[in-house]
């Protein structure tokens, strides 16, 4: 079997392996929320991502610049400016600095990860690949051990009790499916895959279709039905292996939920055995409206520089610190400009993606199309849910981001590092290290108070949590 070769230049794909796989499965303290848990990973993860640009490999991320067109990097940059001078303008300028801190060493990780994607070649997808499928395993298998424990006890088939351990809020676990079903058809769209492994593959698939159907996470079925839609009208003739392989999935998946939560719960004569489900209310809004309109007020009021990053956390509303809306959130926080200057790069890209799926058919179409459904399901979910919000969800959308620019300029340059300047090294230097520095500022103490919070908060009788940059999310 391929080994990865361990060096410096292959630890982003390791590093976020590492947070990936372990920040669902494992919980290292009762109190520090997994919320909490997962985010306290991500700023180690960027911290050690932004250390590896800085000394490591600053060429090679110089070298994925290069490629990407010049007018989205200068917009990309526009908007992270403008955010800025959001930051400046806020009222709570260190919660607003931590907000723009993320997003740019988000982004900073998205590069590292793309140029060794873009060095490491088939290697690289083979170990990115695994890291999906590994992930889906073992939050599987912790929610049937969860299942297993609830139906012994005679307990309600409750979503949060069944995704225990792994997520704090059962639609945080329907965001990381909406990006990683996508990918589990890769693999099964490939030629010569054994009747076992393929037996094992659409088990797995159909797993965690089972997952999403108990989580009741209407954003999963929504961005996945878009996502099929476009792939459909974008190539039908390429995209359609990958449709059929998530029908059958989907309904591997109905089926095991009929026997788990239909036909065991009445065959083990629980009374009250049920499913905490909102897919019976497929139109309901669940109270978006609410901060939709709160996110769109302050748009209206502040359309120029927004009321500053993060601060829909710092108005008091009964439903939520965030509107679970992409673009509202955008355009309430940082401004209509630097919203617009934010969001065309990223559907230049979208649209620069879907031309070569219709254009361009080779070896690697059937990644490409995987890397699109989970993109455009992902863009669809932050429609109606918090997608750029969730500190896992986040760190998912590093590999994925990552991947398909990795695999993109694989094919449109060859892998050989440029040489920089040393003043272009110094300017691109600054802002990472300004970003690290205000990072770090923002989070600390509070970073390693999360356990003494949590008691503190649970104390006062505080039992509903609205996440937002930590689990409890408002501010200051």
């Amino acid at each position: 079997m391929p080994v990865l070769k361990i060096n410096l230049h292959s630890a982003p794909l390791l590093l976020l392996e590492l947070v990936l796989l372990i920040t669902p499965v494992i919980r290292f303290s009762k109190w520090v929320t997994l919320h909490d848990q997962q985010r306290i990973a991500q700023i180690v993860l960027l911290c050690l991502f932004a250390l590896g640009s800085l000394f490591v490999w600053r060429t090679r991320i110089f070298g994925v610049l290069a490629q990407i067109p010049r007018p989205a990097v200068w917009l990309w940059l526009t908007g992270l400016t403008l955010g800025m001078i959001s930051v400046l303008n806020a009222g709570h300028v260190r919660f607003a600095a931590l907000e723009w801190a993320s997003l740019f060493l988000l982004t900073n990780s998205v590069l590292a990860l793309a140029a060794q994607g873009r060095m490491q070649g088939e290697e690289f997808d083979r170990w990115a690949l695994r890291i999906s499928l590994l992930v889906a395993f073992f939050v599987v298998l912790k929610f049937l051990i969860n299942y297993s424990l609830v139906l012994h006890a005679g307990m309600e088939l409750e979503a949060r009790k069944l995704f225990r351990g792994s997520f704090t809020n059962p639609r945080f676990f329907g965001q990381a499916a909406t990006l990683l079903l996508p990918l589990l058809a890769y693999p099964l769209m490939t030629d010569g895959l054994r009747r076992g492994k393929k037996f094992a593959l659409f088990g797995l698939l159909a797993a965690i279709w089972l997952l999403v159907i108990a989580s009741g996470t209407r954003g999963t079925f929504l961005a996945l039905a878009i996502a099929a839609a476009v792939l459909a009208a974008v190539s039908w003739r390429v995209a359609r292996p990958w449709l059929q392989i998530q029908f059958v999935g989907f309904l591997l998946g109905l089926a095991a939920f009929v026997l788990l939560f239909v036909w065991l719960p009445d065959a083990a004569q629980h009374p009250g055995i049920g499913v905490e489900n909102r897919l019976g209310h497929p139109t309901t809004l669940s109270k978006r409206e609410v901060i939709w309109s709160l996110a769109w007020q302050q748009m209206l009021a502040h359309p120029w520089l927004g009321i500053g990053p993060m601060h829909l956390a710092s108005i008091p509303n009964p439903v939520a610190t965030h509107p679970h809306n992409a673009l509202l959130q955008l355009g309430a926080e940082w401004g209509l400009p630097a919203t617009l200057a934010l969001i065309f790069p990223l559907a230049y890209g979208m649209w620069a993606l879907l031309v070569r799926i219709h254009r361009v058919h080779n070896a690697h179409t059937p990644l490409f199309i995987c890397l699109a459904a989970s993109l455009v399901g992902g863009a669809t979910q932050a429609m109606v849910d918090g997608v750029i919000v969730m500190p896992y969800t986040q760190t998912l959308l590093i590999l994925i981001v990552g991947w398909t620019l990795g695999l993109h300029f694989r094919e449109t340059a060859p892998a050989t590092p440029r040489r920089i300047s040393l003043t272009g090294q110094i300017a691109g230097a600054i802002p990472v290290v300004v970003a690290a520095g205000l990072l770090i500022w923002g989070v600390f103490p509070e970073v390693f108070q999360r356990a003494a919070i949590t008691r503190e908060l649970v104390d006062s009788s505080i039992t509903v949590f609205n996440p937002r940059y930590w689990v409890h999310g408002w501010i200051p």
